[in-house]
């Protein structure tokens, strides 16, 4: 079985990182429009950016996995969202998992607030692309598969 995990450009932990809350996020799109950077904002200006990279599984199927890397906040080229305040506290964090016969790859996560509310970032339908889903957000979801295609697996009860 070929396993295709999370990618870290640096030493840190994301279930850390998820029990600290966020209270926004950034979106950078490609020409096409659909988002290729997602950045997600701690109070204090650091925060996670997080894309996609693509792995051929077989001669035509390609299936996305997420690259996280810490970075600063740049609010002079990104459009700033702030999230609901359920999302400035400890997160329950979930992997999205695509598993065929041959291949597990790590392809999303799921943040569940206390409250029940759940932020879902995953690999979109365009190759190198991220989605993002939020209550409320008015964002069309394209997620490379349907959400019910991905199996979960809890990283931290929260």
């Amino acid at each position: 079985m070929q396993c295709y995990p999370f990618s870290f450009e640096q030493d840190f932990s994301l279930t850390e990182e998820c029990m600290k809350g966020f209270s926004s996020i950034s979106l950078e799109k490609a020409s096409h429009g659909r988002p290729v950077f997602i950045y997600l904002w701690h109070e204090n200006g650091l925060g996670i950016k997080i894309q996609c990279v693509m792995h051929d599984l077989d001669s035509r199927l390609e299936v996305g996995s997420l690259i996280f890397k810490k970075t600063e906040n740049n609010y002079n080229s990104l459009v700033v969202i702030n999230l609901p305040n359920c999302f400035n506290g400890k997160l329950k964090l979930e992997k999205l998992l695509y598993v065929d016969e041959n291949s597990i790859v790590e392809s999303g996560v799921a943040m569940t607030t206390s409250t029940g509310e759940e932020m879902v970032i995953v690999s979109g339908a365009f190759p190198y692309t991220i989605e993002i889903s939020i209550a409320g957000f008015n964002q069309d979801f394209e997620p490379e598969y349907p959400l019910t295609t991905y199996k979960r697996e809890l990283i931290n009860p929260s």
